[in-house]
């Protein structure tokens, strides 16, 4: 609850702050976006210098590292006491550097190198992360036959790994039983390389799109393995419920052998 007591302690804190230095603290209780940069720094070890006054989460990590090293003796407080300066300004001279009770950047820098405890792995993400595989890609345009000479489309092969993806759309499209009565949907054919072996096939029942003189937008997608993947796209339409074929004429086609 951001009660009295907690407005307060916001207040008192950017009055410390402002005390030791820092500058554009309004003065008020209310915790905006230079108070949670402030807290972030005075957190974080490293965030700033310290010294006699300037208390926080970082001076408990200087007490407990260096009472894991035998410089400081007294309770973990977070406060940066005469105690505690002592034995910084111990653990400055033992290691040969300025001893004058701050603990700057390379005050830092020695006490990292003597603390033994290795820093947690951040949210259990294993390491080394996982290789995100080279993903290629390859358009290409779908002609129209004599048989639906408006319409257009567009074929995308997605190779990723040892997987691939087709995407296909064809635009402008006839309904299906304009090429017989009992065609009702339409089918996409992905051909091997030689045009002669059917690899895959997937079918589309309805149409994502009609235009007011009838016409419509059909789409369809298949993944598998990439073997034989640069093949001939053809888009026939098909009997409805069929999954074997049943093939009415091309309407669009286009090949993929140029891709890489």
């Amino acid at each position: 609850m951001f009660d009295s007591a907690t407005a307060a302690t916001v207040l008192a804190f950017k009055r410390g702050a402002a005390a030791n230095g820092d500058t554009g603290f309004p003065d008020n209780a209310i915790a905006g976006y230079g108070y949670y940069d402030a807290t972030w720094l005075y957190t974080l070890a490293g965030g700033r210098a310290i010294f006699t006054g300037r208390n926080g989460f970082d001076v408990v990590f200087i007490q407990v590292v260096l009472q894991d090293l035998g410089y400081y003796s007294g309770r973990v407080t977070g406060y940066y006491d005469a105690a505690t300066k002592s034995a910084v300004e111990a653990f400055q001279s033992a290691q040969g550097i300025s001893t004058d009770g701050v603990v700057g950047p390379v005050t830092f820098y020695r006490i990292g190198r003597n603390n033994a405890v290795a820093a947690p792995k951040p949210l259990g993400i294993a390491w080394p992360p996982v290789v995100t595989p080279t993903v290629s890609t390859c358009c290409v345009g779908l002609t129209p036959t004599s048989s639906a000479p408006e319409s257009f489309g567009l074929t995308a092969l997605v190779i990723s790994g040892s997987v691939h993806s087709y995407e296909v759309m064809g635009n402008l499209l006839l309904a299906p039983s304009t090429y017989g009565s009992q065609y009702g949907q339409y089918f996409f054919n992905v051909y091997d390389q030689s045009g002669g072996h059917l690899i895959g096939q997937f079918m589309t029942e309805l149409p994502d799109t009609t235009t007011p003189s009838g016409r419509s937008d059909w789409g369809g997608s298949s993944t598998g393995g990439a073997t034989a993947v640069k093949g001939r796209i053809t888009v026939v339409p098909t009997v409805t419920g069929s999954s074997s074929g049943h093939f009415g004429p091309i309407v669009l086609q286009g090949n993929l052998a140029h891709c890489t």
